[in-house]
């Protein structure tokens, strides 16, 4: 633009419209944005190059303001050098807004623009635009396109032009503009005749109102009465747009001056001395009785401020009509009309509309801040004093209602003030005195508000007073009343952060901050410590719950003093408004400034840590607040995250077991989101201490906190499986996190005593070891066992209730067993033993030997034990060397197991596991097993105990099909029971399930297994004559012994050798001398079903055998039938 050392060569000439201009062939949004993007320029040049002379930073806000018109005003003046790019802005801008069917987009930003740098540089820019005045009033009044704001600014630039003319031109100019300001009865039905009337009325105000100000006399000023009479008709026009253009052109043209009409007198009982007590608005609003309102147009002051506050019950015209009324009393301080306009100002607190009522205390603010006239004190004192401050009282019944003493209630309706109340009331009495002699009235106005509507017990009012309190200190921040009422209107205000309504809250905590900024270095500091020493006496009281009225506020007062800030509080609340409230056009005016932010900046290291956790605060109110802080602070999250990770890290880790909920809470929240996508050098250190803190958060006694922590520990588990990846991580920060993470979880997570918690850390160990791999093999001694025990833990419930309950829901044990036997083989545990069993080598094995046998024997759940044996069944065949030395520990381990279990699934679960170790088992070894069964089964013991000698048959089954090899060398042990064995009769419970005779002459389970295991180990009659010995000797045994059904094996397989080792038995005469010694034995004895075979063993004896009933019964308590 302007370069540092000149000024603008004036082309056009200083008086030279800029004619016959035509913007460039751009189209009309693009033009706009290029006027927008030149004018930002334009501004950032002006602030650096101001800055630069000044020897400071560039700050922005109203200082960029000053610098832009400083700036202007050196590359404008006539004697500088350059200044090319500022004058071929304004041609652009002129040519803008002259082009050929310009669009509405355009002529806005144009007509902002050159509205911008006209106020800034007003004495060099206003002669340029003295030719341009009458394009600019035809384009203000006549063109479709442009919409009352930017109407607005073209008015607002014929105004500041006007200033610079000569008296006659603007009495030309007013001329021309007071003639278009129609009658009342014009209807100004169409558009382009309301932009017509409305543009005049406008243009007329504002024109005026520098008029008044410099004395206007003369025709000029006979001109101004004229239309304001003639807009003071138009108050009440049938057209909204119209009546409120009306009010604002009156306002505009007595915001400087008094307006140019006589005072009027006030009729007796009306509106002045109704004003004398408030809640009369109505009153005053009310204009003089009698006859119609628009065939008695008002023709003094009294009477327009009368109409203008009739106007304040109508939707449509009710701002404008109170903008204008603070015009006029900022004009006019101690106008005929003040009592009237203050009282109806006031008279609006009951109004449900917090936009209107920033409005009525920017009204009140101008009234105040005006500058009393010389005669103010005369003019004062023909009126009457001004409305008293009314203490408000609690009503009648809510005292009685509070438990309030008799005394108490009888001093409330006698409505007498106690000794502290009348001081007050004095003081207020001797403000209002001399406010109603001619004294400003912001003391009065500042006094009103605090001591009558802030502490009023309707939330209406108070909401009200808050919001004007707002806007006069947006306005007045600096004057002296104000700094004077620092300290009570703090106490107010703080006072306000406890309210029930939300609005009314935002809007305390919103004049607390430009409170805040308006004061000196001394009150600054009184007015931190009493603010913090209430938000905190509020935070200690509500410390225990979820947050009361003022919990936003005082958590924000925790944030400043944890920064070591303390008075950043005001500007944290500033940043914490979140109410739909500031989104209104009127609360825009009262958003964050850049100056806020910027002075939060350089503390953002402290703020950032304790504000992000906040922003997940359980309490809605809070995390909206905190929100709305965070976004303003914050724009770019993922950049201010990176730059104070670690801080944020440790002040969310320490939060994890704070002593209050809400902060372990929302801890919790902000972990869960923080944790997201971090790499090992961000995380990876603490990853093992966020695990235990997390753990006891899933254990919390608050049920919202357990809910968090779930959350929080997915986001942990994610992250954990993620890091120690080697496909995603260096394969040494895999084992490092491993290490930091699996001894919590095998120590305390997956014994927890909870059974939410102990599940949660099964699964993340799953997690965690499937995604390890390798890496996990220095764990794999302590993993296994935990994992075969998680086995049961990570099984649905349900199962294990449905498996209590088979009968009734119509399924079999067995069935449902095998059911959950194969879902546990297809889980995600039975994929990490995979895994694991792939790294287990010798050293491994032995380890974890141990653990594994205590597994066996006392696993929990069929999962775990059954998956326990399949392990061992996997393990010796893909590390048979490593087994071999522990065999004879795990075949024992696993026979007692085998004998021992109830569920047939993980039986045969063990006698599969021991088959596969016992292949490689030595001789001895497998050979005492085995003699271990036999003695077991053919035991009085085992004899009676079915269960027991299904376990052995299944066992012996298993131990023939996997390791047949080796059961050939022990064969002398187990032949003659497998031969016997087949002989076993049905059991007395198989017998009373059979539903027919036929079906209870079949073979029981205990015949079928032996049979198959016979047959499949492929032995023939010559295999049975060698070992003739053994079984005679066996079947000598069972003879002897006490069980019917073994007996009765043992006589069918005596009777089977006779005929299938006929040859081997007559080769030895001994053997034959044992089988006649058999059958007579048996002859002697009882067995089951003796009268169906007894023939057969009969025909064994050399001489006839006994009667069968020569036998003396034996005792039925041995008999098994």
């Amino acid at each position: 633009m302007c370069s540092e050392g000149g000024g603008l060569v004036a082309s056009p000439p200083p008086h030279a419209p800029p004619q016959a201009l035509q913007p460039p062939p751009l189209p009309a949004r693009g033009l706009a944005e290029v006027l927008r993007y030149l004018f930002e320029l334009l501004e950032r040049e002006a602030e650096h190059l101001e800055a630069r002379r000044a020897g400071l930073a560039a700050t922005g806000g109203s200082e960029a303001a000053g610098a832009l018109a400083a700036h202007l005003q050196r590359c404008l003046a006539p004697a500088a050098a350059g200044g090319e790019e500022v004058a071929a802005l304004l041609e652009l801008l002129y040519a803008s807004l002259q082009a050929e069917g310009g669009a509405e987009e355009l002529l806005a930003e144009a007509s902002e623009r050159l509205l911008r740098l006209l106020e800034a540089a007003p004495a060099a820019l206003a002669p340029r635009l003295q030719e341009c005045l009458g394009w600019m009033q035809q384009l203000a009044l006549s063109k479709a396109a442009v919409d009352e704001a930017t109407q607005s600014r073209l008015c607002a630039m014929m105004a500041l032009t006007c200033r610079s003319m000569p008296a006659a031109k603007v009495e030309e100019s007013l001329g021309s503009l007071v003639p278009l300001v129609p009658p009342a009865s014009t209807p100004c039905v169409g558009l382009a005749e309301q932009r017509k009337a409305v543009g005049a009325m406008v243009a007329v105000g504002l024109i005026g109102s520098y008029q008044l100000e410099a004395k206007a006399s003369g025709e000029t000023l006979a001109l101004l009465t004229r239309a304001t009479l003639a807009m003071a008709a138009l108050l009440t026009h049938d057209q909204a747009a119209v009546a409120a253009a009306a009010a604002a052109s009156i306002g505009a043209l007595g915001s400087l001056a008094p307006l140019p009409l006589p005072d009027g007198e006030a009729e007796s009982g009306g509106a002045a001395e109704a004003a004398s007590s408030d809640g009369v608005a109505a009153a005053a609003a009310t204009p003089p009785s009698g006859g119609d309102e628009k065939a008695r147009p008002p023709q003094t002051k009294l009477a327009v401020a009368a109409r203008l506050l009739s106007l304040l019950d109508k939707l449509k015209t009710k701002e404008k009509a109170v903008l204008a009324l603070g015009q006029l009393g900022h004009g006019e301080p101690h106008g005929i009309f003040r009592n009237d306009i203050l009282s109806g100002l006031f008279g609006l607190a009951a109004t449900k509309d917090v936009d209107l009522h920033l409005t009525v205390g920017e009204s009140l603010a101008k009234i105040g801040t005006a500058r009393p006239s010389p005669d103010a004190a005369a003019s004062a004192s023909r009126l009457p004093p001004l409305p008293p401050i009314t203490i408000p009282r609690k009503p009648l019944a809510a005292t009685a209602a509070s438990g309030a003493s008799a005394a108490a209630v009888a001093a409330a309706a006698a409505q007498q003030p106690n000794a502290e109340e009348a001081e007050a009331i004095a003081v207020d009495a001797s403000l209002v005195a001399e406010a109603s002699g001619g004294a400003p009235l912001l003391g009065y106005v500042l006094q009103k508000v605090l001591r009558q509507y802030i502490v009023d017990y309707k939330p209406l009012l108070r909401q009200a007073a808050v919001a004007w309190l707002l806007s006069i200190m947006k306005v007045a921040a600096q004057a002296p009343e104000m700094l004077k009422a620092a300290p009570d209107v703090q106490d107010a205000l703080l006072k306000l952060l406890a309210d029930s309504n939300e609005v009314t809250q935002e809007l305390a905590s919103k004049g607390l901050s430009i409170l805040y900024d308006a004061c000196d270095a001394e009150t600054q500091e009184r007015i931190v410590a009493q603010l913090v020493k209430g938000l905190q006496a509020s935070r200690a009281a509500s410390a225990s719950s979820s947050g009361g009225d003022m919990a936003t506020f005082s958590e924000l007062s925790e944030i400043a003093n944890n920064a070591g800030q303390p008075e950043l509080v005001y500007k944290l609340m500033e940043l914490s408004t979140a109410s739909a409230v500031w989104n209104t056009r009127k609360g825009v005016a009262f958003a964050l400034a850049e100056q806020s932010r910027g002075r939060l900046q350089k503390h953002l290291d402290k703020l950032v840590p304790t504000l992000y956790r906040y922003t997940f605060d359980p309490n809605p109110k809070i995390a909206a607040a905190m929100k709305q802080v965070w976004e303003a602070l914050v724009p770019e999250p993922k950049k201010a995250l990176a730059a104070h990770f670690n801080a944020v890290l440790s002040h969310v880790r320490e939060g994890l077991t704070d002593r209050l909920w809400r902060s372990r809470e929302a801890s919790c929240s902000a972990l869960a989101e923080l944790l997201s996508g971090r790499t090992y050098d961000e995380v990876g250190e603490v990853m093992g201490e966020i695990q235990q803190k997390l753990m006891r958060a899933l254990d919390d006694i608050k049920e919202s906190v357990r809910k968090a922590a779930l959350a929080a520990w997915r986001a942990l588990t994610s992250a954990a499986v993620r890091l120690v990846d080697q496909t995603n991580s260096h394969r040494e920060h895999a084992r490092e996190l491993l290490d930091a993470l699996l001894p919590t979880l095998l120590d305390q997570g997956i014994s927890h005593a909870q059974d939410e918690v102990r599940r949660l850390c099964t699964r993340q160990l799953l997690k965690i070891c499937e995604a390890a791999g390798s890496a996990m093999q220095p764990h794999v001694v302590r993993l296994v066992p935990v994992l075969l025990e998680s086995l049961s833990v990570v099984e649905d419930p349900m199962l294990n209730y449905l498996q209590l309950n088979a009968g009734q829901a119509g399924i079999s044990d067995q069935a449902l067993e095998t059911a959950r036997v194969n879902a546990m083989r297809s889980s995600d545990v039975s994929a990490v033993l995979d895994q694991c069993l792939r790294m287990m080598g010798e050293r491994e094995v032995s380890d974890a030997l141990p653990a594994i046998c205590a597994l066996l024997s006392r696993g929990t759940g069929l999962p775990t034990r059954s998956g326990t044996a399949r392990f061992v069944l996997q393990l010796a065949q893909l590390q048979p060397l490593s087994v071999e030395p522990h065999s004879a520990q795990l075949l024992r381990v696993l026979r007692i197991s085998t004998l021992s279990e109830r569920s047939d699934v993980a039986r045969k679960a063990y006698a599969s596991a021991a088959a596969q170790v016992a292949r490689n088992a030595p001789v001895d070894t497998l050979g005492e097993l085995v003699i271990h069964l036999v003695g077991r089964y053919t035991s009085d013991e085992a004899g009676i105990d079915d269960d027991e000698r299904m376990a052995i048959t299944t066992l012996m089954r298993e131990l023939l099909r996997s390791a047949s090899d080796a059961m050939a060398r022990v064969k002398s042990d187990w032949l003659p029971l497998a031969f016997i064995a087949r002989h076993e009769p049905r059991s007395q419970l198989e017998v009373e399930a059979a539903p027919t005779n036929a079906q209870k002459e079949e073979k029981g389970a205990l015949s079928l297994v032996w049979g198959q295991a016979f047959d499949e180990a492929g032995i023939g009659p010559s295999a049975v004559g060698l070992y003739v010995g053994e079984i005679l000797q066996l079947i000598g045994t069972l003879i002897e012994g006490t069980s019917w059904a073994l007996r009765r094996a043992a006589a069918y397989a005596l009777v089977e050798l006779t005929s299938s080792a006929k040859t081997a038995i007559a080769a030895k005469p001994e053997l034959g001398a044992e089988v006649e010694r058999l059958a007579g034995l048996l002859c002697d004895k009882k067995w089951r079903d003796k009268e169906d075979l007894v023939s057969k063993v009969a025909a064994l004896l050399p001489v006839p055998p006994p009667r069968a009933d020569a036998e003396q019964p034996e005792d039925a308590s041995s008999a098994d039938m």
